[in-house]
């Protein structure tokens, strides 16, 4: 949707995601979060991002090519304090152009 008017937010859709700890445990990757680098790829507005800082991540790098859902992450990271997460805007197919190294990358809920 364009303009200043609203913007729509499916809330079926939010409303069926489990917790990020819930997902992040289900996939079996809980206790590896302790202490890693993780890359979420498809970040949207950092869910999981801030699912895994507050699992222990050393770091954390949120990627989505949504300016606007970058934008409302990186407001929440601030609100809650969370200086172990950053959000920069790339696609995944862009990811190669990144120097960076992660111990874990996450893909979930991305098309």
């Amino acid at each position: 949707m364009t303009g200043s008017v609203g913007q729509f937010i499916d809330v079926s859709t939010a409303a069926r995601r489990p917790l990020a700890a819930d997902e992040l445990a289900a996939y079996g990757i809980l206790e590896q979060l302790r202490g890693a680098s993780v890359l979420d790829i498809g970040t949207g507005d950092g869910r999981l991002a801030f699912g895994a800082a507050r699992a222990g991540a050393r770091v954390v790098v949120g990627v989505d090519p949504d300016p606007d859902a970058l934008r409302a992450a990186r407001q929440r990271a601030r609100k809650e304090r969370l200086r172990n997460v950053s959000f920069r805007l790339a696609a995944a197919q862009d990811l190669r152009a990144f120097r960076d190294r992660f111990d874990i990358a996450i893909l979930s809920w991305t098309l």
